[in-house]
């Protein structure tokens, strides 16, 4: 499923509007137990919004938003939550008064995914979070690894200096027994290096490393 370009946006504002007559209920004692289930919920995050009607073609400037709560653990994913990296931005589809922005809104956005990226040859390759032995959001796209296959005897490096395209991860507020159950890393890879490695994941056999600056 894509991300929001236009006007369905407006789902995730009412999420965070429904959250917000939650939280006045609790304190007016109207809704009995609505604060604790809030506060497992965990905090709230200020996310900037168009403080106007905003047209397609439209450049981003700061006098364009204004601030808006919103339910920390249900932030959608593309969602703007830092306006610097998009001011001075032109805008692809329109955005309501009141609504959030999301990257997909950009006229310069490009999925991280998006194949006519890649070079011919090669593939994406979504590494289970599994085979990482250290908090996966600690990667960043951009970044390089090094893909080891343990073997009985002996470890072996089966891919050097691998590129890192994308992360799909859990919130990184989940405690830290639980920060390898689920997600990927997505890996740039030839075809030949990705037969390899599926084969070694069959088996179980896979650690990865993060490859130093001098690597390159």
């Amino acid at each position: 499923m894509g991300l929001p370009r236009g006007r369905n946006s407006r789902l995730y504002l009412a999420l965070g509007v429904a959250f917000g007559l939650l939280a006045v209920l609790s304190g007016l004692g109207i809704t009995k137990g609505v604060g604790d289930r809030a506060r497992e919920m965990g905090g709230w995050v200020r996310i900037p919004v168009a403080a106007r009607e905003l047209r397609p073609g439209e450049t981003l400037e700061a006098s364009a938003l204004s601030w808006s709560d919103f339910p920390e653990r249900f932030l959608p994913r593309g969602i703007v939550t830092d306006p610097q990296g998009v001011l001075g931005k032109r805008l692809a589809a329109g955005v309501g008064e009141g609504e959030p922005l999301f990257l997909s809104q950009l006229d310069d956005f490009r999925p991280a995914l998006d194949p006519t990226t890649l070079p011919p040859g090669m593939c994406v390759f979504p590494l289970p979070s599994q085979a990482i032995s250290f908090p996966a959001w600690e990667i960043k796209p951009g970044q390089r690894l090094h893909v080891i296959s343990i073997g009985e005897a002996e470890a072996t490096v089966l891919l050097e200096d691998v590129e890192v395209m994308a992360l799909s991860l859990p919130s990184q507020d989940r405690p830290s027994q639980e920060y390898s159950s689920e997600g990927h890393v997505f890996l740039k890879l030839t075809e030949d290096e990705a037969c390899l490695l599926a084969r070694a994941l069959r088996k179980g056999q896979v650690e990865v490393v993060l490859a130093s600056e001098g690597s390159r």
